[in-house]
């Protein structure tokens, strides 16, 4: 045999020898967790018997059996959800005195191009009363709507459109004010979303 040839050799022989080293190491674990070993009446085990390996044709002990391998189903597969939309909090009436008070739009409300605002604006020497909004989400001052002169009682007290403003979210406030120019209530404020 010539000298390259021995070289070839040796260099294939050892990941064969590897190979066949972790097999055995594979067939010892396996015999060593299948094996259980009696208790003796003293209190201690008592070694484990090693059975005699059985050698094929090659003077080598045979593969242990393969593992099983688990077929994946669909029913394993959990399927897929949709991402969470944003949560959108119940309308509510705002907290105020029955007065000055409206009850829409709502907390939380969503206008999308206006809404007819209703409630009351009835005080003691009532003069008029007025819509303003601020933007929240930006800092921002009241903007005035408009006003009336005439009181309302649980009912419709006028219009906002909002298709002109930019979406966001947005606090909008009725004010009552009295002949003496004064509001003896504070205004009944309601924070709501302008989407499009």
């Amino acid at each position: 045999m010539s000298q390259r040839q021995e070289r070839f050799t040796h260099v294939t022989c050892i990941p064969a020898g590897l190979l066949l080293s972790a097999a055995i190491l594979l067939l010892v674990v396996c015999i060593l967790s299948t094996t259980s070993a009696p208790v003796l009446s003293q209190g201690g085990p008592t070694p484990t018997p090693w059975p005699a390996l059985q050698q094929n044709g090659d003077g080598l002990p045979p593969l242990p059996p393969a593992w099983p391998v688990p077929t994946p189903s669909l029913a394993s597969v959990p399927a897929p959800t949709a991402s969470p939309s944003p949560t959108v909090l119940p309308a509510s009436l705002p907290d105020c005195p029955p007065q000055a008070r409206l009850t829409a739009p709502r907390v939380n409300e969503v206008i999308k191009d206006e809404i007819q605002v209703k409630g009351t604006a009835n005080i003691e020497n009532f003069a008029y009363y007025k819509f303003e909004f601020k933007r929240e989400d930006v800092e921002d001052e009241w903007h005035w709507v408009e006003s009336f002169e005439t009181a309302v009682k649980e009912g419709v007290l006028g219009i906002w459109n909002v298709s002109n403003l930019p979406e966001g979210t947005y606090t909008f406030r009725l004010t009552v004010v009295n002949a003496q120019g004064n509001y003896p209530f504070p205004p009944c404020e309601v924070r709501v979303q302008v989407k499009h």
